[in-house]
């Protein structure tokens, strides 16, 4: 019996905190990473490292002081 495919996500950082994906040890990039849905992420989701909404223009750019 084949394995199922894994659900897929898309996952954003939360500002000013770096994700690496596991298993390309890159940092996940602001616009998003599509990821399977894992025990990893969900606890990286749970833990507010990442999120699952796309950040809005005036969250993903810090205002100038």
């Amino acid at each position: 019996m084949a394995n199922p495919t894994p659900e897929l996500i898309t996952v954003y950082p939360v500002q000013g905190i770096k994700v690496r994906d596991p298993q390309t040890l890159q940092h996940v990039p602001d616009e998003g990473l599509e990821v399977p849905r894992s025990t990893y992420w969900l606890r990286r989701i749970s833990a507010g490292d990442v999120t699952t909404s796309k950040p809005t223009a005036k969250q993903a750019k810090p205002a100038k002081e």
